[in-house]
């Protein structure tokens, strides 16, 4: 029932939105179409990639050429409202809800560009902005962050951000209301309910303290209960269409097609802490995350997670640079894993454990040059699985030689504009 009740607070959420975002856009007819179009904002970038997996197992190398071209418009209407989008190339033939990327190859046949962003914000005053549609991601999120989302996810549904300063304290909190999937075969469609609440404090010697907790609550994603043979799985219990199903998650009969076994309800606790060491700005970030909707009968429950590392120096203007260390250990359901972190591994998501490092500089304002190495293993099994009275656990394999301990090297020229 409850989560009925939020599913039809979503639909009237994204409907009134809708219904107040195109009064506000009729009053737009008035503007002057020549000044409409002068304030047009324009931006993009271009990154080029090659990208290198040396599985340690097998010692056989994947080498890819890659690119990832993106193009964004920003329009201003009137009294606050602003319409933002966003084409990106992507993933041929269906695209990938984790990846820009397109890669060189298919004898150069032409690539796919995508709608990556399309959605309407609304901000009648400064401390407060309601967003809708397929959107940048409204909350606050570090690197460390991408333990749970992608740099590249685009959320579609509704969000609201509000931010107020009281005394020394910058105190926010974000809500985030997704669309994952119709279940046309059920009456239980798929959504996201994501509450988020932080505060930034200064502190002496220009540093600062940001901190934030939110809790992320995937509604209809699992079927009630586990059985050995489950029936009337619809789209809830097999994926929810996305264009790339990515590793890590335990499901039934252990394939990447098969249904998500758990519940998730994701708690994450974020923080980064900024200062300065001779003139050079250091952030220590770090983010833990334990799924507290996962099943009693799971054992081990393997829902726990946590990514947390420091970024020295920022690669932004010329002459600038940055080198960055990070340490993960995510286990197989402690999130989502088709919306984590592609990067880590051969094919992103969960289950996964190791350590990212990094170092860009710019010898120009908008260019950027980067090498970034991670490590990986996969962290509990080789996710087999069998079932005693119902109840699935995970058996055979290690850790050790597995075919998915990867290690990858990214070589990144971007140019921005």
């Amino acid at each position: 029932m409850h989560s009925k009740m939020k599913a039809g607070a979503t639909r009237l959420i994204l409907s009134l939105a809708f219904l107040g975002v195109t009064a506000v856009a009729a009053r737009a007819t008035d503007l002057n179409l020549s000044s409409w179009v002068d304030s047009v904002k324009v931006s993009g970038d271009l990154r080029l990639r090659y990208d290198e997996l040396h599985y340690r197992q097998n010692g056989i190398d994947r080498n890819r050429e890659r690119y990832r071209l993106r193009l964004g418009l920003e329009l201003p209407m009137t009294n606050g409202l602003t319409f933002k989008t966003r084409f990106a190339s992507g993933a041929t033939p269906t695209g990938s809800q984790t990846s820009r990327n397109a890669d060189m190859g298919r004898l150069s046949s032409p690539d796919n560009f995508y709608i990556d962003q399309a959605y309407l914000q609304w901000q009648p005053i400064s401390l407060v902005k309601v967003t809708g549609g397929r959107m940048a991601n409204p909350l606050w999120a570090l690197y460390s962050s991408n333990i749970i989302w992608d740099d590249n996810y685009t959320p579609e549904g509704s969000a609201e951000n509000l931010e107020q300063l009281v005394g020394p304290v910058k105190l926010f909190a974000n809500g985030l209301q997704m669309v994952v999937s119709e279940d046309k075969k059920t009456n239980r469609d798929q959504f996201l309910f994501t509450e988020q609440v932080g505060a930034e404090v200064a502190l002496p010697l220009e540093s600062r303290l940001r901190l934030a907790y939110a809790n992320h609550n995937w509604v209809n994603v699992s079927s009630n209960g586990v059985t050995s043979s489950p029936t009337n799985i619809g789209a809830s219990q097999t994926n929810f269409g996305e264009g790339t199903t990515q590793d890590g998650n335990r499901r039934y009969g252990g394939a990447s097609t098969g249904g998500l076994l758990n519940h998730f309800r994701v708690n994450e606790l974020t923080a980064q802490l900024s200062f300065w060491v001779l003139k050079l700005p250091v952030a220590l970030q770090g983010t833990y995350i334990r799924n507290d909707g996962a099943i009693e009968q799971f054992s081990p429950k393997y829902n726990t997670g946590f990514q947390h590392g420091v970024i020295v120096g920022k690669a932004s203007a010329k002459n600038t640079w940055e080198a960055a260390y990070f340490v993960k250990n995510v286990a197989a359901d402690a999130t989502i894993s088709s919306v984590a972190d592609g990067d880590f591994g051969d094919n992103g998501g969960t289950n996964r454990k190791g350590r990212i490092y990094w170092f860009a500089y710019n010898p120009l304002d908008y260019l950027q040059l980067k090498v970034t190495f991670f490590q990986t293993r996969l962290r509990d099994t080789n996710a087999a699985f069998a079932y005693s009275q119902g109840v699935p656990t995970i058996t055979g394999g290690t850790t050790s030689g597995n075919p998915k301990d990867v290690n990858r090297l990214f070589a990144d020229v971007s140019v921005k504009f």
